[in-house]
């Protein structure tokens, strides 16, 4: 039986060896309060998932041990890293998606969308269900790896 993440368990992993000063991922279900007071659920399931934080300090070594986690992680999907500088503000906004969604960006915008999730949800239907699969052993993996380093 396969066990799909939830989204987050990587940024559990990530902040018992920091402290964030930003977290946000892509859920797999979301539930949407409506004004009448019930809930909906949402599956974002065909949606890819991503872990982006900010480091409040000395993220230097961590984001190092980091990108070593993930290019010595074997598993069913390959995974990067990638730093966005803030404009006017301090501080490095990170992110990890898998390779693929970084690969198919130039592809969904040449096809007339910036939106690359949503051409990948069009385009490979079972590729998020695939990464969020994944997504729980590498925050397995990476636990590990952080943890003897």
């Amino acid at each position: 039986m396969i066990v799909l993440a939830n989204g987050d368990e990587l940024l559990q992993v990530i902040e018992r060896f920091c402290t964030l000063e930003w977290r946000k991922f892509q859920p797999r279900i979301v539930f949407v309060k409506l004004k009448r007071g019930e809930s909906i659920r949402e599956d974002h399931s065909t949606s890819a998932p991503f872990t982006s934080f900010r480091v409040t300090s000395g993220e230097d070594l961590l984001i190092k041990r980091l990108r070593s986690a993930l290019q010595a992680y074997e598993g069913g999907i390959k995974w990067s890293i990638v730093g966005h500088d803030r404009h006017s503000l301090p501080g490095t906004n990170w992110i990890i998606q898998p390779v693929f969604v970084d690969e198919m960006q130039s592809v969904a915008e040449a096809s007339g969308t910036s939106d690359v999730r949503s051409y990948i949800a069009q385009r490979f239907p079972d590729f998020a269900l695939a990464a969020y699969a994944d997504l729980r052993l590498l925050a397995e993996y990476v636990d590990e790896f952080l943890a003897r380093q």
